[in-house]
């Protein structure tokens, strides 16, 4: 890697990252005015660590687990470590952007997407946004303009993933995410919603009806065959005795569940599988969804315990028991 400033060549990790890019420390020492010959301090000046590649923020030099620690509370995603697993968990799934931007930072190349959800959440990147903005427009203009608004979303600078995951409805981020390299195909089971242009998106509608006998089995053995059939289909040598040998996300929306027998499935051995192999998983609770489900589906609508609460809960305990 290249300083931006000399031009010298440097490992990494003895460059820093700034708002003009990656700098090497003699340059940062003689634009603040210290001596070339100092050591440069590199200590996060949030947690106090030495660390090799600090952003430095006007006054402050920060690390950038902590920049991605400070983002995910000002954006309400709540991180849980269980065994070694990463969980991200926050309320409306466009905010999904944030903790998959983060995963794809420490990976070559993008990973695959296994979903879990109600609706497809294959709408056009930054439709609202722009409806919002211009009001109708002809299916050229509106393509062009979320093209444009795409290429600005970058995994590694996290002030273009804030400003995206904000700016993006809890149906867009699949398709944002997708187009702008984060993740590179997306596979899983859903209820309702348009079927994908995209080649890349293979969302199978399970269920032909929304009986008690089909939404109890969410999570069985037999439905998430279904999921790992379709893997086959495309990338054959990446599925060995039902497991996926390479990196993906497991994203699991609460409107998923319809049901509380839908979360305690009788084999729950490929679910456990997604569990125990995923790099991350991301969980969104979506509660106004749960809710709209839960009154118009009747299966538990006599059933106060049954929100999306109660649903997180169930998988944090899925997920603790598969990591055992």
């Amino acid at each position: 890697m290249k300083c931006l400033k000399c031009n010298r060549a440097f490992d990494e990790e003895l460059l820093i990252n700034t708002e003009i890019g990656l700098v090497c420390g003699q340059c940062i020492e003689e634009e603040l005015g210290v001596k070339a010959d100092n050591k440069l301090d590199r200590t996060c000046d949030v947690c106090g660590k030495e660390t090799g590649v600090l952003v430095v923020e006007g006054e402050r030099q920060v690390c950038t687990e902590c920049l991605e620690g400070e983002l995910l509370k000002k954006l309400s995603i709540e991180k849980i470590e269980i065994k070694d697993k990463i969980i991200y968990t926050f309320e409306h799934h466009n905010l999904a952007l944030l903790p998959w931007s983060i995963y794809r930072k420490s990976l070559s190349k993008p990973p695959i997407l296994i979903t879990l959800d109600y609706h497809t959440d294959t709408i056009f990147a930054f439709r609202h946004y722009i409806y919002t903005l211009f009001g109708h427009l002809p299916y050229k203009d509106f393509h062009s303009k979320s093209e444009n608004l795409i290429s600005k979303i970058n995994f590694n600078d996290l002030n273009s993933i804030e400003w995206s995951a904000l700016y993006l409805n809890n149906d867009e981020h699949i398709q944002a995410s997708l187009l702008s390299n984060v993740i590179s195909e997306v596979f899983g089971l859903t209820y309702i919603g348009d079927s994908s242009r995209n080649k890349k998106i293979h969302l199978l509608f399970k269920y032909d009806s929304y009986e008690k006998e089909d939404i109890n089995k969410a999570i069985e053995f037999n439905a998430l065959m279904f999921i790992l059939d379709e893997i086959k289909k495309f990338y054959p040598n990446i599925i060995k005795n039902n497991v996926i040998t390479s990196n993906y996300i497991l994203d699991i929306d609460c409107d998923y569940f319809l049901s509380q027998k839908s979360l305690k499935p009788k084999d729950i051995r490929i679910f456990y599988n997604l569990i125990k192999n995923a790099g991350i998983i991301t969980i969104a609770k979506e509660s106004s969804f749960v809710s709209i489900n839960k009154e118009n589906h009747n299966y538990e609508k006599k059933n106060k315990n049954f929100d999306s609460q109660f649903i997180l809960d169930e998988l944090l305990q899925h997920i603790e028991n598969a990591l055992a």
